[in-house]
């Protein structure tokens, strides 16, 4: 079974982007011996040049946690639907959330995913893809975050999902997935033919 997660952020916590880059940053060795810290220890104001001051250990601290409840969302849509869970798998989606299938036309909503998916899930037919690899990496307001991740089918083989999260009243919801069957380059010229001529040559 192909486990493995590799989870990556562009910058020791993306979500905090702006602050880092106009905060002055503590670290290990710091020289400055005067900081007005706040009672957390996390914000304040230096005394010797003005700036708010930020906790480089909280910020990687937070970082963890973002990419950790991103992860745990991504797990559990997997899971949901390879136990025909319905209501925990759309319940993991935004309101306005959108699926897109693998065949050209598969662009739905989250309620009409869930109107073509019921009748499976309420026989106890769901689908498994197991993450083999997962990037993820979060926009400078921490609300919102995007995902690649290879995927494993025991009918498709190699599989590749895409999307992005909101967060919503601190609660990580997924606002689009994109699934895709990811074609070899030596195989596309191939397949575009095979495309067409089942679409009738039209393009």
């Amino acid at each position: 079974m192909r486990t493995s997660h590799l989870l990556r952020t562009s910058t020791p916590l993306a979500l905090l982007t702006s602050t880092l880059l106009s905060g002055c940053i503590i670290v290990a060795g710091d020289d400055h011996d005067e900081h007005d810290w706040d009672e957390g220890g996390h914000a304040g104001e230096c005394d010797a040049c003005g700036d708010d001051l930020v906790d480089i250990g909280a910020v990687h601290e937070a970082g963890a946690r973002a990419v950790a409840e991103v992860v745990a969302v991504l797990d559990g849509f997997h899971d949901a639907a390879s136990k025909a869970d319905g209501e925990r798998y759309f319940g993991l989606m935004t309101a306005n959330g959108v699926f897109l299938g693998t065949d050209s036309t598969e662009r739905w909503t989250r309620d009409e995913f869930r109107a073509y998916a019921d009748p499976y899930f309420s026989k106890g037919q769901g689908w498994t893809y197991t993450v083999e690899e997962r990037n993820v990496g979060f926009g400078p307001s921490g609300d919102v975050a995007w995902f690649d991740e290879r995927l494993w089918n025991d009918t498709y083989g190699d599989c590749r999902g895409t999307g992005a999260l909101v967060r919503e009243n601190g609660k990580w919801r997924i606002a689009q997935y994109n699934l895709t069957f990811p074609i070899p380059n030596e195989l596309a010229a191939d397949f575009v033919a095979k495309i067409r001529e089942l679409d009738g040559g039209a393009r």
